[in-house]
């Protein structure tokens, strides 16, 4: 397995504030590419692309773990309500930008730092103005990548320039012969994307919320998880398949007695990581189904971690949003997760958090922090990229009764010394449940975002249901549409979590296949179910099967 080599890393502890609330005020735009107006103002100051030191670390207090983590005990002086949230779900859609979601929420939503329609990149001499007409299913995957993504946030150059002009993502796909490349520009209006606009507009939504990295899927969903990549840059498989071995959210519950649950529909994407694959651990998986009957029963565990589907069947579409699947079903994903929480008897006590992986490639105005990131664990990668980048923003609702209706949250007040990225969940879970433990120099990092849950008692007046797009409510539809995608060719990121599922399974790693003999989305999913079967359900004693 190819990791980096570890270096000394300084773990990064700082004294957790309680964050103010941020009302919704106008924002002005941070970069952002081109705008009618020019350039936005940036340094000229430029950085090689070279290995920085990965001693990234700042000064704060704290007690070390026997495992050389250290402890925070300086937040326990806050005196947040333990009853007021009991159950925190989280539900991460794949590979859109914050603009490209939610970058038209100013029609709705007062103060949101989204789009005036001004902006633009050039490609070939043209100007290319975002819009709000994407369509639900991209005719191309966008560069993700870290190379790709340097490329569209520093303007073509690999050179890091700070802050980044974000002037590249139209040129760099136009340059890989992209036929429909303009696309990356483009996004949707509130009425095109009605359940996670109307769970924006009547909960918080944050506009300078960050992915961990500038790269794409596996890297991205593993700081959620566990604070870091373990030095991956990418989503080589190779890397994954024993499972990566770091420490987890799951293990830091179980060890402070918080109970948590995977949901899933496929492939439950923990699978990537080697604790996951226990005994212990498989016993808190569940199908996406169990999710609705323990939210109506009221059995719902204090965390839960909820998978879209990935792989269209021939009977059901894939709900995941990734570009080549249609937005529309993740919008139903949303909504149905949210209708179930609004009535289910724990409602009053629970936090329902939507976010995104990573930008997809897909243009977004706002430069990312490159300033005072630490490097989460020493480790550096092969290419010498050193994790001290945040990735770009993406759309990060949180919905709670606790909630003002219309929150919108900028940067959190000790900014820059801390900002909102993919650890700030489980930052947020330390303040909600009362434990010490921390991951990695991310976790210290990230703001909580516990503020947002400011009001003395729950509101009443939340909606009860989510508005859908109509595309598909038809049975007919929706079978053209599963019919439609289980045809196409299995896409890459369908391709590792099928071969994560064999390494599960047991196969032996000369023969994992990552499905390379399957033609079709549909017949991967059909193999997908049988290794789930095996890897999941024939381990777990006692447990329901399929």
């Amino acid at each position: 397995m190819r990791f980096a080599s570890l270096l000394l890393a300084a773990l990064a502890l700082t004294t957790a504030t309680a964050w103010p609330v941020v009302a919704a005020a106008p924002g002005g735009h941070v970069g952002g590419g081109h705008h009618e107006h020019g350039h936005p103002q940036r340094s000229e100051k430029q950085h090689e692309h070279q290995p920085k030191k990965a001693a990234n670390s700042q000064s704060g207090e704290g007690h070390h773990h026997a495992d050389g983590h250290k402890t925070d005990r300086t937040w326990k002086s806050r005196s947040f309500p333990q009853d007021k949230i009991k159950h925190v779900v989280v539900l991460m859609l794949e590979n859109r930008a914050f603009d490209h979601m939610c970058g038209w929420l100013g029609k709705w939503i007062p103060g949101v730092d989204g789009l005036t329609g001004n902006e633009y990149n050039v490609a070939n001499g043209t100007r290319y103005y975002v819009n709000d007409t994407s369509p639900y299913v991209g005719a191309f995957d966008p560069d993700h990548s870290v190379k790709g993504t340097t490329l569209e946030v520093m303007g073509m150059t690999q050179r890091w320039i700070n802050p980044e002009p974000m002037s590249g993502f139209a040129e760099h796909h136009w340059k890989k012969q992209e036929p429909h490349f303009d696309q990356v520009m483009h996004g949707f209006s509130p009425d095109r994307v009605p359940a996670i606009s109307t769970l924006a507009k009547n909960f918080a939504v944050f506009d300078r919320y960050y992915a961990s990295l500038p790269g794409p899927t596996y890297p991205n969903r593993m700081y959620f998880l566990t604070g870091t990549s373990y030095g991956m840059t990418d989503n080589d498989i190779i890397d994954y398949l024993p499972g990566l071995p770091q420490k987890t959210i799951m293990k830091v519950l179980d060890d402070n007695n918080i109970t948590w649950r995977n949901y899933f529909t496929d492939l439950p994407d923990m699978l990537l990581l080697k604790e996951m694959r226990t005994l212990q651990n498989l016993k808190n998986l569940r199908f996406f189904d169990d999710f609705m009957k323990d939210a109506a029963a009221g059995d719902l565990p204090a965390f839960s971690w909820v998978n879209p589907r990935f792989i269209p069947t021939f009977t059901d579409p894939a709900q995941d949003q990734h570009p080549d699947h249609d937005v529309v079903l993740g919008e139903k994903v949303i909504a149905q997760l949210y209708d179930a929480l609004r009535s289910s008897p724990v409602w009053n006590h629970t936090a329902f958090v939507v976010t995104y992986d990573e930008h997809g490639g897909y243009y977004d105005h706002v430069a990312p922090p490159e300033d005072n990131v630490p490097n989460p664990d020493g480790m550096v990668a092969p290419d010498g990229f050193n994790f001290t980048r945040l990735g770009l923003r993406v759309c990060h609702v949180v919905a709670s009764p606790w909630i003002p209706a219309g929150t919108v949250v900028h940067e959190p007040a000790t900014a820059p010394a801390h900002r909102y990225e993919h650890q700030s969940t489980f930052q947020t879970l330390r303040h909600l449940y009362g434990f010490d433990d921390i991951l990695t120099n991310r976790t210290m990092f990230a703001a909580s975002y516990d503020h947002v849950f400011s009001l003395e008692s729950p509101r009443t007046d939340a909606p009860m249901t989510l508005p859908t797009p109509s595309d598909f409510d038809k049975p007919a539809a929706y079978k053209r549409l599963a019919e439609e995608q289980s045809r196409k060719p299995p896409n890459a990121l369908q391709r590792e979590l099928f071969a994560v599922a064999e390494a599960a399974a047991g196969v032996a790693m000369g023969d994992i296949t990552q499905g390379r003999h399957i033609k079709t989305q549909g017949e991967l999913a059909v193999e997908a179910k049988k290794l789930i079967q095996r890897a999941v359900w024939d381990k777990v004693d006692g447990h329901r099967k399929p």
